[in-house]
């Protein structure tokens, strides 16, 4: 066996180089960026035939030499460091935000509010205490009262001659609507400068708020943005229900120190099936109102002026929600198959008679249905219940199937079989027979039946859209919501020269709804509804926007949201102070 010197190879294990060219396809693909920023090198192709690339070693060098003793490190002592301390980054928790103590003259103008909005509610009433008094003078005298004693009288009453017409009537005082809505207006303007004041400090959080968070997300660096992300996190931490929704909350809480809000609204599943989100919506959406307002919702009947308040029905809708004052609804019942008949003998005779035939029987007076109770009480009339009868080898008429077999037996089973029992009697041969039987039943329909109808978007407990229907729920209880509505729409929508706007459509596809858009946060505002004087949706629409901050919620929070429908700005202090002014006077 030969020796093979060191360096050479026998030809079979000789090692053929790796090192391959750059192929096209990898020159494509480097020279169109897909390997990004990355750099190849490829080293040139090196023959291991050849043996200068190798470096030699001296006998030295080889040489063993033994390894020094591993020697065992002595141990650290371990140092318990104690709790670990929170990142500088992370604040300590603030406490949730309490509205502060209320200034003196902040209580003052409180007591002003609430004693100038129940004079505002009750001018009705004191103008016609006013009214009654001077029609009494004219009918004893035959004159008209002078002016000296219906100023007497509006001064005991306390009516502002703001309020009233300019024509008065044989000298009576008359209210003018679209005099007290400019009134309730202007006293919703106070309303409103007093919120601004209570509600400072958080509008300037919110303010703050906006202002940190523009600041990271435009890049802020270093220490800058470690320090607005401290106090966005105490902020947070601070209002854990959000900044938006306490801000609301407390402006709701607020308005209720002036006028008592909330309720239990009175309603009807009308015999549909309903879920439980659904009253808990309604609630809350109740809350928000007066309480004045639910209680008048509640009391359904005659309203005056040969209306009737019907109880309202509410349901969840996937469809466009609506409120509607009147809906005939009609209600099938499956009944037992009863009639009245008159007789010439007594019940208890008739009923004898009666045993000879299965197919009809007397009720008993314990068992007749409440409609029929009186009927007993008359003579010479009974109720009789009619019956379905099967003999032996009997089948039904309609299916063919069989009821009763040959034998006697019930050849039904299952729900086929509910209500089938057996029956003996004496036919009017004298002979004993038996058959089988049921009640005879028959669908009724009964009379319709008023009730107004309100729906809610499916799956909702708290949306702006239950508070828009049951603000026409109220519309329909409280007559003067819609008439102070209309005097606030006349005053928006008439022209300089005393012409009213034209009535547009709202949308293409909706001609049929006309508007008179004026500048409205939204046209839909603006809705006319024609000859109703009811219904409109300045109140609705504006309850969503001052309470829940819909559209804006008329700029009193800057939430950067674009202006609708080419309007430069979600604010509208008018509509604003009108929906304030109304909420607290009617």
């Amino acid at each position: 066996m030969g020796v093979t010197a060191m360096g050479t190879r026998p030809d079979r294990f000789r090692r053929r180089s790796r090192a391959t060219a750059i192929t096209a396809r990898e020159e494509a693909r480097r020279s169109d960026g897909r390997f990004g920023e990355q750099h190849f090198e490829r080293s040139s192709a090196v023959d291991l035939d050849d043996l200068t690339w190798m470096v030699g070693f001296d006998d030295d060098d080889l040489a063993r030499v033994d390894p020094a003793p591993v020697v065992d490190p002595e141990p650290v002592p371990v140092v318990d460091p104690g709790p670990t301390p929170p990142p500088p980054d992370v604040p300590a928790p603030d406490e949730p935000w309490q509205p502060a103590p209320r200034a003196p003259e902040q209580q003052r103008l409180l007591e002003e509010l609430v004693a100038d909005a129940d004079d505002l509610r009750t001018v009705h009433e004191r103008v016609g205490r006013v009214t009654v008094a001077c029609v009494g003078s004219l009918s004893e005298t035959g004159e008209d009262p002078s002016q000296e004693q219906v100023a007497e009288l509006l001064e005991r009453h306390r009516v502002p001659r703001a309020v009233l017409s300019d024509l008065w009537p044989h000298n009576v005082p008359v209210l003018d609507g679209d005099r007290l809505e400019v009134r309730a207006t202007a006293y919703g303007r106070r309303v409103d400068r007093w919120l601004d004041t209570e509600l400072a400090e958080l509008t300037a959080a919110h303010e703050r708020h906006r202002e940190l968070a523009a600041r990271i997300n435009a890049g802020a660096q270093g220490q800058e943005r470690r320090d607005s992300g401290r106090e966005l996190a105490r902020l947070n931490a601070r209002f854990p229900d959000g900044i938006r929704e306490t801000y609301y909350r407390r402006k709701r809480e607020l308005l209720a120190e002036i006028r008592p809000m909330g309720g239990t609204l009175e309603w009807t599943t009308g015999g549909v099936s309903t879920p439980k989100r659904v009253d808990a919506a309604i609630q809350r959406a109740a809350s928000m109102l007066p309480a004045d307002w639910i209680a008048r919702s509640n009391a359904t009947g005659e309203v005056g002026h040969g209306r009737r308040l019907y109880p309202v029905r509410v349901r969840e809708s996937t469809t466009r929600n609506h409120y509607v004052e009147h809906r005939a609804i009609s209600k099938k019942e499956v009944l037992l198959d009863m009639a009245v008949r008159e007789i010439d003998t007594d019940p208890e005779s008739y009923s004898i008679e009666l045993e000879s035939d299965p197919r009809v029987a007397v009720v008993a007076q314990d068992k007749l249905p409440e409609k029929y109770v009186g009927v007993m009480q008359e003579q010479n009339l009974v109720v009789v219940q009619k019956f379905e009868v099967a003999f032996p080898g009997g089948r039904d008429w309609s299916s063919g199937r069989q009821i009763v077999r040959d034998d006697g037996q019930l050849a039904l089973s299952g729900r086929a079989a509910a209500g089938w029992e057996q029956h003996e009697y004496v036919d009017s041969t004298g002979e004993k027979r038996r058959c089988w039987r049921r009640p005879r039943k028959r669908t009724h329909t009964s009379r319709s039946y008023g009730m107004a109808e309100l729906t809610i978007p499916k799956g909702s407990t708290d949306s702006p859209t239950a508070l828009h229907e049951l603000t026409h729920r109220c519309e329909d209880s409280v007559p003067e919501i819609g008439r102070r509505e209309a005097a606030f729409k006349r005053r928006r929508t008439t022209n300089a020269d005393g012409t009213r706007q034209p009535t547009e459509a709202y949308h293409p596809r909706l001609t049929r709804e006309r508007v008179r858009p004026d500048n409205f946060l939204d046209r839909y505002i603006g809705k006319d509804y024609g000859r109703d004087d009811r219904f409109h949706e300045v109140m609705s629409v504006g309850n969503e926007i001052a309470l829940y901050g819909q559209l804006g919620g008329f700029g009193k929070l800057k939430e950067g949201r674009a202006p609708l429908l080419g309007r430069r700005s979600v604010e509208d202090d008018d509509h604003h102070a009108f929906v304030l002014g109304t909420l607290l006077t009617v």
